[in-house]
């Protein structure tokens, strides 16, 4: 995101714009992949959309800076490789790594710069 927001000043007015659209667009592809899922279990594919779409929110419920990991609107780049609270802890559990979730003013976030 760093690398297009550089080459593509103009777009750094509409991030939020973006963001919204590609929550849009990531939640009916995913959407379709659980109900597709769920049809292979045994749902009827009406069933399991409906009971996807209520369940899947509409509008997204993480801060920007926290799916980036930096807030693209106030820095230029981020400075390394950053992970939201929940994604740090949920690689280290599943992946079995030990990178330190960093605490602070900044959200909680997984170094992988070393």
């Amino acid at each position: 995101m760093a690398a297009v927001l550089s080459d593509n000043p103009g777009l750094k007015g509409r991030v939020a714009e973006l963001y919204s659209d590609a929550w849009r667009r990531g939640r009916h592809m995913a959407i379709a992949s659980l109900a597709a899922y769920d049809r292979e279990a045994g749902s009827s594919l009406k069933d399991a959309l409906r009971e996807w779409r209520a369940t899947v929110p509409e509008r997204p419920v993480y801060l920007l800076a926290d799916v980036a990991g930096y807030d693209p609107r106030r820095v230029r780049e981020p400075t390394d490789d950053r992970w939201p609270p929940g994604a740090a802890r949920a690689l280290n559990e599943h992946l079995g790594l030990d990178y330190p979730v960093r605490e602070g003013r900044d959200p909680s976030v997984l170094d992988l710069s070393h």
